[in-house]
């Protein structure tokens, strides 16, 4: 389970690049407010998922929590990030179950993962594959939250699509530029409000 893990995050991390780099091309930053990014990857039934937004449209900042009342916030964005049954909307048929699920912020100080009750990725691997970028997002005044989602799927090919409910749970969200690759295909495109269904199907 660990190589297949260590494997599986190698191929998430590879959709990230190529998210980044498709936002470089139409003149994006790797930061800006109202847009986020999604990199999703089947492999047979495991399906992994990844998310980054910005802090400004999830809790309404992008500074480190200090007073009760920001870090209420965001305590209570990285619970409903981390119920993936909010987050997610997963077709029946295609039988998932939340493998794992792990969420973190650079707003909190002194935060580490948090989840849904299925499972969490162990808090060392995974702060030092955010620990860099969340140092240099709290110099540059750009916080963020990632969450990471691992499910197994009974039925796979029944993944024909999957909807992305971030645009109702933070409203100033209007665009998510997604990454999507399966074991057959790759594909990219741009998620709203009005189209939040990505494809995982062969």
């Amino acid at each position: 389970m660990k190589n297949e893990r260590t494997l599986f995050t190698a191929v998430l991390l590879f959709a990230g690049t190529l998210s980044a780099g498709a936002g470089a091309q139409s003149g994006h930053g790797a930061h800006t407010h109202g847009e986020g990014t999604l990199n999703a990857i089947r492999d047979r039934g495991t399906v992994a998922i990844a998310i980054n937004l910005p802090g400004a449209d999830v809790v309404g900042f992008e500074h480190e929590a200090v007073t009760e009342a920001d870090i209420r916030s965001v305590r209570d964005a990285l619970a409903t990030l981390g119920n993936v049954s909010r987050v997610l909307g997963l077709p029946r048929a295609a039988d998932c179950t939340v493998h794992d699920a792990d969420v973190t912020t650079s707003l909190l100080h002194d935060q580490g993962g948090h989840g849904d009750g299925h499972g969490h990725t162990d808090k060392h691997k995974h702060e030092s594959r955010h620990e860099h970028r969340h140092e240099k997002d709290n110099r540059d005044g750009h916080g963020g939250f990632a969450a990471h989602y691992e499910l197994e799927c009974g039925s796979p090919d029944a993944l024909d699509g999957i909807a992305i409910n971030l645009f109702s749970l933070f409203p100033s969200l209007h665009k998510v530029d997604a990454v999507m690759v399966t074991n057959t295909r790759q594909t990219a495109g741009t998620l709203t409000a009005s189209e939040n269904t990505i494809s995982l199907a062969k």
